[in-house]
């Protein structure tokens, strides 16, 4: 179990990952971000230009940007990939964007949180 928060793994769209955080900011509710720059100075760089609030990994670098461990056991093809996990870890939905992501994300914020 991953605690009483809902994730959104990876992430972009930043617009509405920041209405979602807004939104949700009271409650319990994560967004954690995962990438694959050239290095990982690059990834702190862009996380600190982005002003990304959320805590992000560095995926490692490959010559095929989504052939690094976590990408890989994801089966990411592509960037930006979202999964929306509930409250017990299950990939609830994938590759839902903008305002699809923020209703769903509502959705498993509604349901009653169980043990």
């Amino acid at each position: 179990m991953l605690g009483q928060s809902p994730l959104i793994r990876p992430i972009g769209d930043a617009g509405f990952e920041t209405a979602g955080r807004f939104q949700y900011k009271d409650t319990p509710f994560a967004i954690v971000g995962v990438n694959s720059d050239a290095t990982l100075d690059v990834e702190r760089k862009g996380k600190i230009d982005s002003r990304l609030p959320y805590r992000a990994w560095w995926d490692g670098y490959a010559a095929k940007n989504t052939e690094g461990p976590i990408a890989t056991a994801w089966g990411v093809t592509g960037w930006p990939t979202m999964y929306l996990l509930d409250r017990q870890g299950v990939i609830r939905f994938a590759g839902l964007r903008q305002e699809d992501l923020l209703k769903a994300v509502s959705q498993l914020m509604a349901e009653k949180a169980t043990d």
